[in-house]
C-alpha cells in the first residue's frame, strides 16, 4: 500500500513539473507576441515602406540592357529578390508566433458571450491568409526561374530568333513589377494586422472579461 502511495506521489510530482514547464512555454508565447506586436510589426511597416521607395527610381529598361541575359537576371532584381525572401521568411515566423498566442487565448466552447471568440477566430484566419500569401510568393519565384531557364535554353538553341530574347526581357520586367507589389503587400499585411489586433486587443486577450498582461499594455 505504501508503495502505491509513493508511486502516486512521484507521478504527481512529474505531472506538476511538466505542467510548470508547459506554463513557462505558454508564458514565452505571450511575451514573444507582445514583442512582435508592439516592437517588430511597426518597425517592419517602416522598413518595407522604405524598401519599396528605394525601388521607385529603378528604370525597367535595365532589363533590356543586360548584356549577359543568358547567365541570369539583372543584379538589381536578384538583390531585391533576396531581401524580399528574407522578409517573407521573417513574416512566416512572426505570424506563426502571433497565431499560436491567439489560439491559446481562445476559451472553451460555451453558450453566449462569444463575440470576443469570433474576433479571435477572424484574426487567426487573417494570420493564416498572410502566411499563405508569403508562401505563394516563394512558389511564384521558383516558377519564374524555371520559366526563365526554359526561355534561355531556347535562346542558346536558336540564337538568331530575337523573340526568345525579348520574351526573357518581358519576363524579367514582369517579375520586377511582381516583386515590388509583393513588397507593398508585405508592408500592408503588417499594417493591417497591427491595426486589427491593437484595436481589438481587449477582445483578443479577454474574450470573456478575464484579465491579461498584454491587454493592460495598450
Amino acid at each position: 500500500k505504501n508503495g502505491k502511495i509513493g508511486m502516486a506521489s512521484g507521478k504527481d510530482v512529474k505531472v506538476k513539473a511538466l505542467r510548470e514547464k508547459l506554463d513557462g512555454i505558454f508564458d514565452g508565447f505571450e511575451k514573444r507576441a507582445e514583442k512582435i506586436l508592439y516592437e517588430i510589426m511597426p518597425r517592419k511597416v517602416a522598413q518595407l515602406d522604405q524598401l519599396y521607395k528605394n525601388t521607385e527610381d529603378t528604370d525597367v529598361s535595365i532589363f533590356n540592357q543586360n548584356p549577359h541575359i543568358e547567365k541570369g537576371p539583372n543584379k538589381v532584381m536578384v538583390d531585391f529578390m533576396e531581401k524580399l525572401k528574407g522578409e517573407i521568411f521573417q513574416l512566416l515566423d512572426l505570424l506563426t508566433g502571433l497565431r499560436i498566442w491567439i489560439q491559446l487565448k481562445i476559451p472553451k466552447i460555451s453558450d453566449g458571450n462569444n463575440f470576443g471568440v469570433s474576433i479571435q477566430e477572424d484574426i487567426v484566419s487573417m494570420l493564416k491568409s498572410g502566411r499563405n500569401s508569403g508562401i505563394g510568393v516563394l512558389d511564384s519565384t521558383m516558377k519564374y526561374f524555371a520559366t526563365r531557364a526554359k526561355l534561355v535554353s531556347k535562346i542558346r538553341k536558336f540564337p538568331n530568333i530575337e523573340d526568345f530574347r525579348k520574351s526573357v526581357v518581358e519576363l524579367d520586367e514582369k517579375e520586377w513589377l511582381m516583386l515590388r507589389t509583393c513588397c507593398l503587400d508585405l508592408r500592408n499585411n503588417y499594417a493591417t494586422l497591427y491595426d486589427m489586433i491593437t484595436k481589438n486587443i481587449q477582445k483578443i486577450t479577454n474574450p470573456r472579461g478575464t484579465t491579461s498582461h498584454l491587454s493592460s499594455l495598450y
